[in-house]
Formats: structure tokens, sequence, C-alpha cells
């Protein structure tokens, strides 16, 4: 929803507290995405999105995010048809976090005082930390609330884009200002991991952290297990994710060969998985390789496949 009044009307209804099991980041975005399409009257009405706004439909992208939240059996007290009540919850419960889980609220251009522009809910996070989201109260038109809020829509907000916090990301047009878990569980943020195997994750990579991080899933909670002084690795699926290999220390590492970049073990020592950088016969890493690193030709710099 754009404009400064979606900022204050909200872009979920008066908030009422939801009980029951524990909610997954991935129960979150399937009930989220069973919606797409959907308008503020029908087929399905989140909470006052059709008539909050003396009997007309309001700007119901909160009222939306609060009804998925609801369903899924997350605490939503706190929660009321603004967007910014969401960057608020999160300051409130702990949950506010800088990186994005499945299940989280993401909410633009938060402008203190529980005014944001808009809030989605976070269906989709990639390795290469892009993420996919979906939205309520999208593409309407009208320049009145109940015209613009009467033809929006539940929209998927693709293709992916960066999740970066501080970022405008064009598919969006708004600047992401934080992403916030549900109050004990849900998304990844705020020591959750819901939905995901026990094991080690590095930060970004399905759960929320630092990316130079390795932190351990283990029944749905999350912890630090190893900060990571040359990054972490993320690993193919269905192997743990590690910390990378620092590289060779000293002068000389790399010397006697010419500067550039050299996957380990190609030349000189170091992870095979991991790209280095020959400058002066120092050795650094250049690049933690998610899926490989690959020799290439002599007289060519290595890369990361």
């Amino acid at each position: 929803m754009l404009g400064a009044a979606a900022a204050v009307v909200g872009c979920a209804a008066e908030p009422t507290a939801s009980s029951g099991a524990k909610a997954t980041g991935d129960d979150i975005a399937s009930i989220a995405r069973g919606q797409l399409g959907g308008h503020a009257c029908y087929p399905q009405v989140f909470g006052s999105s059709c008539t909050g706004n003396g009997g007309q439909p309001e700007y119901w992208c909160a009222d939306f995010a609060k009804w998925v939240w609801q369903q899924a059996g997350v605490d939503t007290s706190g929660l009321t048809a603004a967007a910014g009540s969401f960057y608020v919850y999160g300051q409130n419960h702990g949950t506010l976090h800088q990186w994005p889980s499945v299940g989280d609220a993401v909410v633009f251009d938060y402008a203190g005082g529980g005014y944001a522009d808009h809030v989605a809910l976070v269906t989709q996070v990639n390795g290469d930390g892009t993420i996919e989201a979906v939205s309520g109260d999208w593409a309407g038109s009208g320049a009145s609330e109940a015209a613009f809020s009467s033809t929006s829509y539940v929209a998927l907000n693709a293709p992916a884009f960066s999740s970066t916090v501080g970022g405008t990301p064009s598919v969006i047009g708004m600047t992401i200002s934080g992403y916030i878990s549900p109050s004990g569980g849900g998304g990844g943020g705020g020591g959750g991991c819901g939905g995901y195997e026990d094991g080690l994750y590095c930060g970004g990579d399905y759960v929320s952290g630092d990316p130079s991080t390795l932190y351990r899933c283990s029944g749905g909670n999350l912890s630090v297990e190893q900060s990571c002084d040359s990054g972490c690795q993320v690993m193919p699926s269905g192997q743990n994710d590690q910390c990378a290999a620092p590289p060779p220390s000293g002068n000389g590492a790399c010397a006697g060969y010419y500067d550039g970049l050299y996957c380990g073990g190609d030349y000189i020592p170091g992870d095979s998985s991991t790209l280095y950088r020959c400058s002066g016969g120092s050795l650094s890493v250049d690049q933690i390789c998610a899926g490989g690193c690959e020799v290439m030709a002599d007289g060519t710099n290595d890369r990361c496949y």
C-alpha cells in the first residue's frame, strides 16, 4: 500500500490474542499463499479489512498479515490496523531483526511512532539472500482509501528481491525497515527455526542471523554454534553448513604465483570450496563458494560456480 495515509490507517482487526499450537514459518507462508488473489471483502474478510473505513474497505495490508498469523496460532496481541504496529510488536517482543526467515513480517518505510507504509509476509528465503513475500492490499487504484482498498488484492511480490534492511527493491518500491518474527515461534528470527531440520545453518541460509556465524537448530530453537572468522560456508541441501577453513597465514602463502583468484588446492593451500585472492604473495579469502569452486585454465582467474 502506498502513501502517507496508508502508514497511519494501516497497510488487522482490533488486537486479540490467539492460542494453539506454535506456528512454523512454513505454516504462515502456506496460509498466506493460499489467499493469493483475495480482496478486502471476498472471498475472505481479513479482520476489519472490509468495513474499517466507516463501513467501507480500509487500507488492509496489516489486517491481512495479522489474520494470517492468527490462523497459524500466533499471539497477535498489540497488532492493529497500522503496518507500523508490526515494527512496535517486534520491539516489544524482542523479535525485530535484520535477517529474514520464512513467516516473518517485513515492514517497509517505518517512520517511528508506529507509522509505516506497508507490511508483508516473507514466504521464501533463498541462499543468495533474496526473498519473496506475499502482500495484502497490493496494486489498488483510486485516490481515496476506499477506492484503493476496494480494488487491491493479495499478491506475490516476485521475482525474488534483495532482503537487505535499508535497501529499496524495485519490485516493492519502498525501503525495508526490518523483519519481525511472531512471538513464541513462527519465523526463524528471535531465536527460532521452526519448520527446519535440526542441524547447523549459516545465518541467512533458511534461518535468520549474521552470515558469518554458524547456528544450531534444535527442536525449533536457534542458538549460536560458532562465530566464523573466515566466513560461513553454505553446504548442499541435506548437509550441515560449516565455518570456512581459514586461509594459510604468513608471508609467502602464495609466493611465486601471479596475483589473482585461486580455488583452494589449485596451486595454493586451502579449502576446495573457497575462492582465495593472492596479492603480493599473501593469501586471503575472497568468497565462500556455495556451489563449489571452479578451477579455470592457466592464466584465467578461478571462480565460484
